[in-house]
């Protein structure tokens, strides 16, 4: 009943936009981003907790079709260098959907390249339940379910960037990243129901990543409007009070008097330029090479680095969860015992949000990709499955902690005019490492190996993520420190805040 109440609220929403279009050319003229972000302060309340839950929900399921490799491949009867390939087949597909969603986003707008990767997500996974006989036909169905997943999260990261103030927004985005958790969870709950005890078809199992696309799809489309920071971007005031109007109504909250407070309207000689002539057509390889400009060039690369290296230890060892513990003897309980691993996610995603805006997150990103290399090496020369499974879920519980505080530093570190770019190229630097990942390691399987040949390179790989992300934190700290006009976390976040962290980061 709630579900469909939110649902027709939003549909009346959308027929009030016209006359909230009309009124918004009445307000002041001095409008500029430090207005939208303190008007997003003001009006914290249903709408982005409903606009979380569409989000969330998204993400679980592009994660959830992303993870079941990982527990049906067995179900297909072909070799281990072949399983391999099935699961690198979607990071192909992500690679190019996380990349061109993230630069179509800055083109067109944040909300239609939501739903549109959400629809190819689902198309692509009933195709796959559909049509399962033939393992080239999934083999190219799992590419373009790729280009939906890959899509899918680098929309709603850059979505939810833009759609609450600084007050909020590193807790919202951790929030944002426990859905990869929960997408976890979901899916080994799912497979150990219906593989592991009622030994049902894989199709089942591969069915079931596309029940919370369906809410997340008529929530998306009804509820979200596009941000108001997009088309302040754009030069399109108008549409963006409007946005921020609809907003409030949606929150039960009056911002009319923060609109025409003359205090907030002052707007800097940059943004101003940026509204006048707007955003521009850009190509996309301009779009991309605006990340390597001058004062900028640093901080991506470390960001890349980070990326991949994190993703390349990170997904070597996840999705090889079932196979890495048959190798060390795990028989009957074998879905229980992957089934952990997720669950302990849910520890690190608590400690982001909860210090994610007291000691920042590049701090937090350090100290998880530096313990992460500790335990992945421990777990390289331990020889009991006891001992593997428990330091799996240790390290599962860390890694998540580090992949939600870089979450959160990826899409706070940009500008709005090139931060769905941004991410999106993030996300297709992971596609790499994480399909080289699933290449190496299938064929680590295929030969027989010992899991050591799995878990000494991703520690390796770890460490190198943590050197990067000790340069990158103190990139930042210097960012902090000088005010730079391309940090937009310095320039939006409240005084007291900003005075907190950068205490807190020079004692560090």
């Amino acid at each position: 009943i709630c579900f469909c109440t939110l649902l027709m609220e939003g549909e009346e929403a959308q027929f009030e936009s016209e006359e909230v279009q009309s009124t918004a050319s009445t307000l002041p003229h001095g409008f500029s981003l430090g207005v939208i972000d303190s008007c997003l302060d003001d009006m914290w309340g249903r709408y982005q907790l409903v606009a979380l839950l569409a989000l969330c929900l998204a993400d679980i399921s592009a994660n959830a079709q992303l993870f079941v490799m990982a527990y049906i491949m067995d179900e297909f009867g072909v070799s281990d260098t072949l399983q391999g390939l099935l699961s690198a087949s979607a990071f192909v597909g992500m690679f190019f959907g996380g990349f061109y969603a993230g630069v179509i986003a800055d083109k067109i707008g944040r909300k239609p390249c939501l739903l549109a990767t959400m629809v190819i997500n689902f198309l692509s996974g009933t195709l796959i339940a559909v049509f399962n006989e033939w393992w080239v036909w999934i083999l190219f169905c799992r590419i373009i379910a790729g280009v939906g997943v890959g899509g899918v999260l680098s929309s709603c990261f850059t979505m939810a960037a833009e759609i609450v103030g600084p007050k909020y927004r590193g807790p919202y985005i951790a929030v944002l990243c426990t859905s990869s958790t929960l997408a976890g969870i979901y899916i080994a709950s799912c497979c150990w129901v219906l593989l592991g005890h009622y030994h049902v078809h894989w199709v089942f199992a591969s069915f079931s990543t596309q029940l919370p696309n369906i809410p997340s799809l008529l929530l998306g489309y009804y509820w979200i409007c596009e941000t108001p920071k997009y088309q302040f971007d754009q030069g399109d005031i108008p549409s963006s009070i409007a946005s921020l109007q609809i907003m409030a109504s949606r929150s039960r909250v009056d911002i009319s008097e923060r609109l025409n407070d003359e205090e907030m309207v002052e707007i800097n000689p940059q943004e101003k330029s940026n509204v006048e002539t707007g955003q521009g057509q850009v190509s996309t390889c301009g779009q991309v090479l605006r990340l390597f400009d001058s004062e900028l060039n640093a901080l991506t690369w470390s960001l890349g680095i980070t990326w991949f290296a994190m993703s390349f230890g990170w997904y070597g060892i996840i999705l090889w969860v079932p196979n890495l513990f048959k190798s060390y003897g795990g028989t009957a309980d074998i879905y229980q015992q992957a089934f952990m691993v997720p669950l302990a996610g849910l520890a690190g995603n608590f400690t982001v949000t909860v210090l994610v805006n007291k000691l920042g997150g590049s701090a937090l990103l350090s100290i998880s990709m530096f313990v992460s290399f500790i335990i992945v090496g421990c777990m390289s020369f331990m020889n009991s499955l006891t001992s593997v499974v428990v330091l799996a879920c240790l390290y599962n519980a860390v890694s998540t902690a580090g992949w939600d505080a870089l979450s959160c530093v990826s899409a706070e570190a940009y500008p709005t005019r090139i931060r769905g770019t941004a991410v999106g190229f993030m996300n297709a630097v992971e596609q790499v490492a994480s399909g080289s990942s699933q290449l190496a390691f299938g064929v680590v399987f295929s030969y027989g190996l010992s899991p050591f040949y799995i878990l000494f390179p991703s520690a390796c790989t770890m460490a190198i993520g943590a050197a990067s992300a000790l340069f990158l934190h103190r990139r930042l700290q210097r960012i902090c420190e000088t005010g730079s006009k391309f940090s937009p976390v310095v320039r939006a976040a409240p005084p007291r805040m900003t005075t907190r962290v950068v205490n807190r980061l020079a004692k560090n």
